[in-house]
């Protein structure tokens, strides 16, 4: 034969690992994905290539294939590399016992204490290859069948990618595109890498006409044959050349008319002792251990003999393990194959004899109940697949695989159909606790339409009242983060009616209900309703819930502007939460507090209650609290100016937001990220991130969320000059805020409206906004928007030359601004007060304030700033 084949016809491939490579060696890591069909030679290339540079230096190779046939287990392929690193440290997986150990489910955190909280699961896998990685011995990571992979595994995946730059490591990923359908969660994390240019691309195609006859070389005079059966497909070509070459034949050349075929033809003629290890195999699942394997044939010299002929013949191999002999195919579509051509009933009686044999498996395998799980529901046994199935689903749900634990409920839900009502006993959990856990992954994680979904199918499922009345509250919270505050009304209503007066549930109830009303701007019936749940917990000495209801309290107050009334009633929060030491909420109630600081213009203190809600959430393994209290602290650190600062914090927030799967945070921190690219003039960039939040909100419903997105990227379009586009997203973005009562963003998009309208040259439309805007913020007592609302309105009374009404408005700005400590407001009214003045001739006052508000850009970094002002500044001629 000619050529090796892994070198034929990829020359150009070869050439972009080899630049990837060279970077990597600097210290510079880069990930890297191969796209191509089924046996295009994405898995011959890498190893192709991994295998020269091992001749000239040295390095660590390490690969594993995610799992196929609905076989999850969360984190599997990096997992596996990182217990194989383990293992060359000699450190008897210490690192892994983190990992693989438990972690406290998010609606039990308050239970959590400092000796039990874990680290976040994403660096304590970057630790391990940071660890390892050094430019005399880089890293090269080869995660096989991405199109296999579990959501928890691809999101890990991004992270790695994203973090790639600091360490030598190169991270390569390969998948079939053909096997990508629209809702695949690969999609979306290959958007997310292509749109934060992260991510390299090899794209491999079939292989030419030259390619074969370099390849098959003098084996046979039919190569145009071969190529026109082929059409250039490796994994045919190398099949058929093989046989060939063995048979030493130069008769006619035929193709099996599928790949199916082509592998089956593979393994036609083994002997039985090898086909039946290699059926049981290929049941088992990608990999499988020699004791289960063994323990099915019953004999070992069998067992010896056909995994021999097995590996012989090139259909499996050996696969490092540091605790038994582990065996995985040679190529995915063997086993695939050889699994299909089974009879189902043939698959199923295996599956079920597998399972039996696994559970006599030693109990530290701590991924056990994962496959016990798999193979009891492919094996059809109900009872034991109810048992294992509600394990995984809480262990998966304890580590934030989410979709994970709900396949692993599905199984479960399906066990409990297909049993009697006599063979349920001992089970703990009906059909109806099955969906609320459900419900409650998919809210932690924010698919709001699948946790309804859930949660109603339960309730219609329970009888009991008191029951039905909580879990009514739980869709009440739902649809209020949907921003459907009507029905959440409605809800929390239906709940009221189905518990007792002196139920503590009551009080739940009562918040959600208060909070519809706050949330469409009805902020006396909300105080009312929250002094009811006060006096009804006070009056069943409950002081966590009397706690929750001076906070929802001290919240109402806060969003009226009231903040001698917000602040007392927080406070009082903060006392009571101390002292019964109810940290979670307590973490909350600090981050309540700051924001009401923030709005005062006290950054400082603001900033100190941050950090202390950040201290409480990271010290009892809060994920969720701390990825808030980072998004927080970011602001501060963006209203003070400081936006490396605030970067990091938002994006520590978002790896946090990505580890748990929580869509509400992960747009919430894009959207702050993008706000600091825009500060630093990256529109393109910023767009992108705006762009990402907006379909994230759209998709989870969460109106707050769709109606910022819609506001931030209006006002890029403006920034852009696309002034059209800008009015119709910041109408869209009003229109929303609008119908759920949202005041504070009614501001942001007035004064939006404003400034494009001037822009526009309707400075009647502009001075209408920017009044309406004016008295919003004025009526709500809320001065980091009355900022923004003196600014937009001196604008309006520049453009009118109104000279005396801009000038008082830009100083009363910059007054507030001063006061607040809110060096990006400060620096923005700078800039517009220098501009009222070049307009009205008076250049020396111009020259004063540009100056002023162009140095403090240059501090903050903010480039956008830094341009327009300096372009203002050669102009005057003073």
């Amino acid at each position: 034969m000619g050529s090796p084949l892994e070198i034929i016809g990829r020359q150009e491939e070869m050439k972009k690992l080899n630049e990837l490579w060279e970077h990597t060696k600097e210290g510079k890591g880069s990930t890297i994905l191969v796209s191509g069909e089924a046996g295009i030679g994405k898995t011959t290339l890498v190893k192709s290539f991994v295998e020269r540079k091992r001749e000239k230096q040295s390095l660590i190779f390490l690969s594993s294939t995610c799992l196929h046939y609905e076989h999850p287990r969360p984190y599997q392929p990096f997992t596996e590399i990182t217990e194989e690193l383990l293992q060359m440290e000699k450190d008897e997986r210490s690192e892994m016992n983190l990992i693989n150990s438990a972690l406290p489910p998010v609606e039990k955190l308050r239970d959590v204490t400092p000796d039990t909280a874990k680290d976040n699961i994403y660096s304590t896998f970057f630790d391990v290859f940071q660890r390892n990685a050094t430019s005399n011995r880089p890293l090269f990571i080869f995660i096989d069948d991405l199109h296999w992979a579990d959501t928890s595994s691809l999101n890990l995946f991004h992270y790695l990618a994203r973090n790639a730059h600091k360490i030598p490591i190169l991270i390569c990923g390969a998948f079939r595109p053909e096997d990508l359908d629209e809702s695949h969660p690969l999609n979306e994390v290959l958007s997310r890498l292509k749109r934060e240019k992260i991510v390299e691309s090899l794209e491999l195609d079939r292989l030419t006409k030259s390619d074969i006859d370099e390849l098959a070389g003098d084996i046979t005079n039919r190569n145009d044959e071969i190529y026109e059966i082929t059409e250039g497909n490796p994994l045919f070509l190398k099949e058929i050349l093989e046989t060939l070459e063995e048979r030493k034949e130069q008769g006619e050349v035929t193709l099996p008319e599928s790949v199916k075929d082509v592998v089956m033809h593979r393994v036609a003629d083994l002997s039985p002792s090898a086909e039946k290890v290699l059926k049981i195999g290929a049941v088992i699942g990608d990999e499988f251990g020699r004791r289960v394997l063994e323990d099915m044939i019953g004999d070992t010299d069998t067992f010896l003999d056909g995994i021999d002929e097995l590996i012989r013949r090139k259909i499996i191999q050996e696969k490092k393990s540091q605790e038994e002999e582990v065996y995985e195919f040679d190529h995915s579509m063997i086993r695939q194959a050889v699994y299909e051509d089974l009879g189902e009933h043939s698959r199923q009686v295996r599956h079920r004899e597998i399972g039996k044999n696994l559970e006599k498996s030693p109990q530290e395998d701590q991924d056990l109940v994962y496959d016990l799980s798999r193979h009891f529901h492919l094996g059809n046994l109900p009872k034991r697949c109810l048992k294992y199935s509600l394990q995984a689903g809480e262990k998966a749900a304890d580590i934030y695989a989410h979709e994970d634990a709900v396949k692993f409920y599905g199984y479960a839900l399906d066990s409990l159909e297909k049993l009697k009502d006599a063979e349920k006993v001992g089970f703990e959990k009906d059909k109806e606790d099955i969906l609320e856990s459900m419900g409650d992954i998919y809210d932690i994680s924010g698919e709001f339409e699948k946790a309804l979904e859930d949660y109603k199918k339960a309730v219609e499922l329970i009888e009991e009242d008191k029951r039905r009345g909580s879990l009514h509250g739980k869709i009440a919270g739902v649809l209020r983060e949907k921003a459907e505050y009507e029905e959440s009304f409605e809800h929390a209503e239906k709940g009221l009616s189905l518990v007792n007066e002196d139920d503590v549930e009551r009080c739940s109830l009562l918040e959600h209900k208060g909070w519809a009303f706050m949330s469409e701007g009805d902020y006396d019936e909300a105080i009312e309703v929250f002094e009811e749940e006060k006096d009804l917990a006070e009056s069943m000495g409950e002081d966590e819930e009397r706690a929750q209801a001076l906070h929802d309290l001290g919240s109402v107050y806060l969003r009226k502007g009231d903040y001698d009334k917000a602040e007392k009633k927080l406070q009082n929060t903060i006392e009571i939460r101390e002292d019964i030491e109810d940290l979670e909420h307590l973490s909350h109630s600090y981050n309540n507090i700051a924001l009401l600081y923030a709005d005062k213009g006290e950054l400082e203190r603001a900033l100190e209650y941050h950090e202390r809600s950040l201290d409480i959430s990271e010290e009892i393994g809060d994920k969720h609290g701390i990825a808030a209290s980072l998004n927080n602290t970011g602001r501060i650190y963006r209203d003070k100016g400081e936006l490396d600062r605030a970067l990091e914090c938002f994006e520590r927030s978002l790896d946090i937001d990505e580890e748990i799967g929580d869509l509400n945070g992960i747009a919430l921190s894009l959207n702050n990220i993008a706000v600091i690219y825009r500060d630093r003039g990256e529109l393109d960039r910023t767009i992108e991130y705006f762009e990402r939040t907006l379909d994230i909100g759209e998709k989870i419903g969460n109106k707050n969320s769709v109606a910022r997105s819609l506001n931030n990227i209006a006002e890029i379009y403006r920034d852009k000059g696309e002034l059209d586009k800008s009015l119709e997203y910041f109408e869209r973005a009003l229109e929303i805020r609008e119908d759920i009562g949202d005041k504070l963003g009614m501001i942001s998009s007035l004064s939006g409206l404003t400034e494009t309208f001037l822009e526009k040259g309707d400075i009647e439309e502009a001075e209408a906004d920017a009044e309406r805007a004016h008295q919003i913020a004025a009526d709500m007592g809320a001065k980091g928007k009355e900022v923004l609302a003196h600014r937009v309105l001196g604008k309006v009374y520049t453009e009118q030359e109104r000279w005396k009404k801009a000038e008082d408005e830009f100083k009363s700005g910059i007054n507030i601004s001063e006061d607040c400590g809110e060096k990006e407001a400060l620096s923005e009214t700078h800039y517009e007060y220098g501009l009222m003045w070049k307009s009205k001739g008076e250049e020396e006052k111009a020259k004063e304030h540009l100056e002023k508000a162009l140095s403090m850009f240059k501090d903050m970094g903010m480039r956008v700033g830094v341009d327009k002002t300096e372009e203002a500044l050669s102009e005057i001629k003073v």
